[in-house]
């Protein structure tokens, strides 16, 4: 991808000492006469860094890749013997592209359980390494630009990413949906409920059972007529404090003195 750093691997094995290497480019033998874009015997662009070394290594690395580095990239070893010479011909094919959007994909599945730890990586295509990356929640930006973005799941949001110097990169928004478990708040209020019917039950069976006990022990009325005691017997009050039934009491004798025995 235009502006990344790419990497071309490479390794060799010298049948004689090595005394220079080269990597060019828009030539088949890479010879003195094709360009170079990186010579151990002279100064090269500062965008083809040479990490190899003379004995077995040739890799080269290539900072912000453009355009013109769309071709075939050709390694070449030189040494004091001219049978020590070789030219890798077959080369290392490097396409170079503007960049397609970019994609967001998650280490979890699209709905997570709050708190879980989630990993969401900026992927494409092509390899873009080196480049800063911008990430957006619910289109704000983030801070991190690194293509791996680790966060710890709270809310659910839409993440989108892509290249920080190309807008045309940005990915289609990855919705993360985060399961939000039953709040304290809300079991409290299950409570609570619960508590006050409970209250309201203790409260209603008393008046019922005193009503109903009322209604046993009710002095009866004429239409009953003589059945009348027998419907209020075994009757009991329900409070210390509470009127019990009327029962039937004989009147007491009443007098002074030892009685006395009337005249023949």
């Amino acid at each position: 991808m235009r502006g990344s750093i790419v990497t071309l691997l490479c390794s060799f094995t010298p049948i004689k000492p090595v005394f220079r290497v080269k990597w060019c480019v828009n030539h088949p033998l890479c010879n003195w006469i094709g360009p170079s874009v990186y010579d151990s015997s002279a100064p090269s662009d500062w965008r083809y860094q040479y990490l190899g070394d003379l004995e077995r290594n040739c890799t080269l690395q290539i900072h912000d890749i453009r355009r013109k580095d769309n071709t075939i990239f050709r390694f070449r070893m030189e040494s004091e013997d001219r049978d020590g010479h070789f030219t890798d011909i077959k080369g290392v094919l490097v396409t170079v592209v503007d960049g397609d959007p970019m994609r967001v994909e998650s280490s979890a599945s699209d709905q997570v359980s709050k708190g879980a730890a989630v990993k969401l990586s900026c992927v494409s295509n092509c390899s873009f390494h080196g480049l800063e990356v911008r990430w957006h929640r619910d289109g704000h930006a983030l801070p991190e630009s690194s293509p791996t973005l680790w966060l710890t799941a709270a809310q659910s949001a839409n993440y989108t990413c892509g290249l920080a110097a190309r807008n045309t990169t940005m990915s289609p928004p990855f919705r993360l949906n985060v399961e939000q478990h039953q709040t304290d708040g809300h079991f409290a209020l299950t409570l609570g409920n619960s508590l006050r019917l409970l209250m309201v039950l203790l409260g209603v069976i008393p008046i019922i059972f005193i009503f109903v006990k009322w209604r046993k022990c009710r002095p009866a009325s004429r239409h009953y007529g003589k059945h009348a005691g027998r419907d209020q017997k075994g009757c009991e009050p329900v409070y210390m404090n509470a009127t019990a039934c009327a029962e039937e009491r004989r009147p007491r004798k009443t007098g002074s003195g030892p009685e006395r025995k009337a005249s023949p």
